[in-house]
């Protein structure tokens, strides 16, 4: 076959991931649903051993470009509070325009359960995922929004400068 067991045999494909990226939102949303993000609201992970490989995703108003056409995993970690008995769920959702947010579509979401005692502070996080095909990077973008189905003057999307509380994890897994 011409393979060796480190892959050194393999061409015309790359092997192995060549992109790992984390972005946090570092500003708190406060009784807010709709998209997460002006430019100054996300920012590139950079403490506590931090990682990146590769050139890494950009972001303008908290929409995230990719470096490069490639099969991505996008994760988004959403940590919320809600303060009121009347609040109910909180969804995170991943969104996707293949037209540079012309037009636009959830992709993936979670939904947190924050009901509790009054004048209680009720704390809940979730996660969702989705493979993309990305073939045109002018055009194929994503961005992460939450909303809430009752009481959204109760909930918080909550953040942290130093630690990944509402993040995303951007992977590129290989050529497309």
């Amino acid at each position: 076959s011409g393979l060796s067991g480190d892959g050194s045999g393999l061409t015309g494909i790359t092997a192995g991931i060549t992109m790992v990226d984390t972005w946090r939102l570092v500003t708190q949303y406060i009784n807010a649903q709709g998209t997460l993000g002006g430019t100054s609201d996300w920012e590139r992970d950079d403490t506590y051993g931090n990682g990146l490989l590769g050139t890494g995703m950009s972001q303008s108003t908290g929409y995230f470009t990719f470096p490069s056409t490639g099969f991505y995993s996008v994760r988004f970690y959403g940590h919320y509070s809600m303060s009121y008995t009347n609040g109910r769920s909180i969804t995170g959702q991943l969104v996707y325009t293949a037209d540079n947010f012309s037009s636009s579509n959830a992709a993936a979401y979670h939904t947190v359960n924050c009901t509790g005692d009054t004048g209680a502070i009720i704390h809940g996080s979730g996660m969702c995922e989705k493979i993309f095909d990305i073939t045109d990077v002018s055009n194929q973008k994503v961005k992460f929004a939450v909303g809430y189905a009752q009481n959204g003057s109760a909930g918080r999307t909550t953040v942290d400068t130093n630690i990944n509380r509402t993040y995303a994890i951007f992977v590129r897994l290989g050529d497309t």
